[in-house]
């Protein structure tokens, strides 16, 4: 499978884009598990494996869903369709999970509840975490959540019936930080502020998500941008100071 086909190279993947990088993302596990997985030599034979790994989940998906038929109760299961973590595929030079960019924090998620016929032609756009899973799968068992327990149920999002729903979140990575850089983030329906912790003072990013979905063009230093990255920095000491 896809032996004959010649995989495009990924976005941003241009040496010169990983050159502007924060300069510890250059020597970082990030940096040595591209080389091992997406440097030119190994980028074509790395990403078939991985698109064949995702045809055999879909596969099996297809293969359980036909499981549910035969026992007579696929239409009264719903299925909750993720993933842990979003992944680097060389992008910016770049392999792992460790960022605050959209490939590495974005997963996939599809619900679907064969009781609910109603067709949707796109997405919805709200800011969904995975935290909000467990309450999410509680709220279909008709059980309700722990009060003590984080996130909150999606079925009033896809009911349309939510109020209040989140319009920014808190991402924070200080995992082995001699190996992968310390970082923490706020993620906005428009815009994103990330935050490398070193070397201090701190090295700042600012993203127009709405312009510039991947991410390409920072615009921390632009002072026609001075008041966004202001209102931005308040916004991520205020939910770094309430997450600590």
């Amino acid at each position: 499978m896809f032996a004959d086909i010649m995989i495009p190279p990924a976005p941003l993947s241009d040496p010169a884009i990983f050159q502007s990088l924060h300069e510890p993302l250059k020597t970082s596990e990030s940096r040595r598990r591209w080389e091992i997985r997406f440097s030119p030599k190994l980028f074509q034979n790395t990403v078939k494996d991985y698109y064949r790994l995702l045809f055999g989940v879909d596969r099996e998906l297809g293969r359980m869903r036909e499981e549910l038929k035969k026992l007579g109760v696929a239409d009264n299961t719903v299925i909750i369709f993720t993933s842990d973590h979003g992944f680097y595929l060389g992008e910016r030079g770049l392999a792992g999970k460790w960022f605050a960019h959209e490939e590495s924090i974005r997963i996939p998620l599809i619900i679907h509840d064969p009781r609910h016929r109603e067709k949707r032609t796109q997405p919805l756009t709200e800011l969904v975490l995975n935290i909000d899973f467990a309450p999410t799968i509680l709220s279909y068992a008709g059980i309700p959540a722990p009060e003590s327990m984080q996130g909150r149920s999606l079925t009033p999002l896809l009911a349309k019936s939510a109020k209040d729903w989140r319009s920014d979140f808190f991402y924070e990575h200080h995992f082995i930080p001699d190996r992968i850089p310390e970082s923490e983030a706020v993620r906005g329906q428009r815009w994103k502020y990330i935050h490398w912790l070193a070397p201090k003072p701190g090295v700042e990013e600012l993203y127009d998500l709405a312009k510039d979905p991947l991410e390409s063009n920072n615009l921390a230093g632009d002072p026609s941008h001075r008041e966004a990255l202001a209102k931005m920095r308040r916004r991520w000491q205020e939910l770094r100071k309430a997450a600590r």
